[in-house]
């Protein structure tokens, strides 16, 4: 069944395309239609056995489900060293905190769809950071690299604390393989600049 949502009894989209989670589920439409679902505007308060959401109306309810995301919490850490209170993280590529050199942080990325194909290649990554085989760019680079890549993410997502991780995996994936080859490159140039590196062959004078 397609249609514009609005003709489904769902609001009328606010934002652009996949600024904010799409709706996977094929039968959304169909039930809607049947009358088996009724969709409701955002909650306003609740009461021993009823719900009242910002149109006005007020609804018998038997239960209430949440599914309103994750809070992003590192208790493990002191709120000074990390923390991510708007959502929003200070990492490089979503992996690296430029001030904290061997720390690495993992999944703080959510892509609209299976993590799996945006965990693997930071997975990847990380292990090659740990091994030495590709250094970081400096703090300072990764920070004004952090800076872009928010104001690059404020234009695309929504402006809430859901989509303060939000990410494109084919997006990421690249940025992911265009730093290892920066990496590889950095690593080529200090091996070049080490004092027991190989030196070239002096050319001969001789014909």
């Amino acid at each position: 069944m397609t249609g514009l949502p609005e003709g489904r009894t769902l609001p009328e989209p606010v934002r652009r395309p996949l600024a904010a989670h799409p709706s996977t589920s094929d039968e959304l439409l169909v039930q809607l239609a049947r009358g088996a679902v009724t969709a409701k505007p955002g909650s306003r308060s609740f009461g021993r056995d009823s719900a009242s959401t910002t149109d006005g109306s007020r609804e018998a309810v038997d239960a209430v489900v949440y599914a309103t995301g994750y809070s992003l919490s590192f208790p493990f850490l002191d709120p000074a060293v990390f923390a991510a209170p708007d959502g929003r993280t200070q990492l490089y590529l979503r992996t690296v905190p430029p001030r904290l050199p061997g720390r690495f942080f993992m999944g703080i990325a959510q892509p609209a769809g299976v993590a799996f194909p945006l965990l693997e290649p930071q997975a990847e990554w990380i292990a090659d950071l740990i091994e030495g085989e590709v250094p970081l760019p400096t703090p300072a680079e990764m920070t004004r690299s952090i800076a872009r890549a928010r104001e690059r993410h404020d234009k695309v997502y929504a402006p809430t604390y859901r989509h303060g991780i939000e990410t494109g995996i084919c997006a990421y994936r690249r940025a992911v393989r265009r730093e290892l080859r920066a990496g590889r490159r950095r690593a080529l140039r200090a091996a070049a600049r080490r004092p027991d590196a190989p030196r070239p062959a002096a050319v001969s004078d001789a014909v």
